[in-house]
Parts: structure tokens; sequence; C-alpha cells
């Protein structure tokens, strides 16, 4: 996660959208910031995410759900809107 976020850093500065995703997700409990991975930077569908998990595909829609939840929540007030196709970008894949 350091490396990603001083990678952002470099490439957009300091106060990019860029630097905020990986802020907010090093404030995230790590099975949290896992789901979101799997959904967002792996490209995972919710199938394929519960078949990693070992959890049925109720649960694991459940715990994306919530994770991404706590992650606005850890975003900066008036950040820009964060989209499947730019999270896979910001989060630096």
């Amino acid at each position: 996660q350091d490396k990603l976020r001083s990678a952002a850093a470099v490439r957009c500065g300091e106060e990019s959208d860029n630097v905020a995703v990986q802020d907010a997700l090093a404030k995230l409990r790590d099975k949290d910031r896992d789901i979101l991975q799997l959904a967002y930077w792996d490209e995972l569908t919710t199938a394929e995410i519960a078949g990693v998990l070992q959890c049925s595909e109720s649960a694991a829609k459940v715990r994306l759900h919530r994770a991404r939840a706590a992650f606005r929540k850890h975003m900066p007030p008036g950040a820009a809107p964060i989209t499947a196709g730019s999270t896979t970008q910001k989060m630096g894949a």
C-alpha cells in the first residue's frame, strides 16, 4: 500500500484523487481492502470473489457492499466519484 501511494503521489501530486484513494484504502480493515482489490484491481465477479473467499455469493455481495461503504467514509468530502473503470487506474493497476 505504501508503494502504491508513493507512486500515485509522484505521478499525480499529493492532492490528487489517486492519493485520496490510496489513503482511504490504507485506513480500511484488511478484509475490506482485500475484497475491494479483488473486485476492482483483479476485476473478479461476485461469484469469483465468493470462490476466492470460500463463502456464498450472497455473503460476498454483503461483504463487498460493506467494504464499499467503509471506503466511501474514508474518502475526503468533495472527492470525485469513483467508477469501476477509474478505480482500477486509481488503485495503481
